[in-house]
């Protein structure tokens, strides 16, 4: 849910006839890389899940689809590679470092077979359902 103080400047500055985005470069990044990680169908479904939820660390927001598409058209296309080339090798590090072990079975599993893939629980009984072949 946005801040009612945030909503209030909005209405503030849209009174001077002026507008103070709620698209900022943060909450675009997070769009974007939610398009990319979530391989949404459309850019409609991710604007209704940051209306309904938020993406990563953008809160909730009441957009738009006309205000979207403007600021995708606005946005400046060179802009998010960059971000990415800067982010990228930092995110890639962190995961590398990490110390958390894995769970028993997929440590056991990774040594004797050539792929090994996780679920999740709910993905596993919906699999199941549907009747999936392998070993589950």
């Amino acid at each position: 849910m946005i801040h009612p103080a945030t909503l209030a400047q909005v209405r503030y500055y849209h009174d001077l006839g002026r507008r103070a985005r709620l698209l900022t470069l943060p909450v675009m990044v997070a769009l974007v890389l939610n398009l990319i990680w979530r391989q949404f169908a459309s850019v409609s479904e991710a604007l209704r899940l940051l209306k309904k939820e938020g993406l990563l660390w953008a809160a909730s927001l009441p957009v738009s689809q006309q205000a979207l598409s403007e600021r995708l058209r606005t946005w400046l296309a060179d802009l998010f590679p960059r971000i990415l080339q800067e982010v990228l090798p930092v995110r890639q590090a962190n995961w590398q470092a990490r110390t958390r072990p894995l769970p028993d079975e997929i440590g056991w599993a990774l040594p004797h077979d050539e792929r090994v893939w996780a679920v999740a629980g709910s993905t596993r009984k919906a699999l199941l359902r549907r009747g999936a072949g392998g070993v589950i």
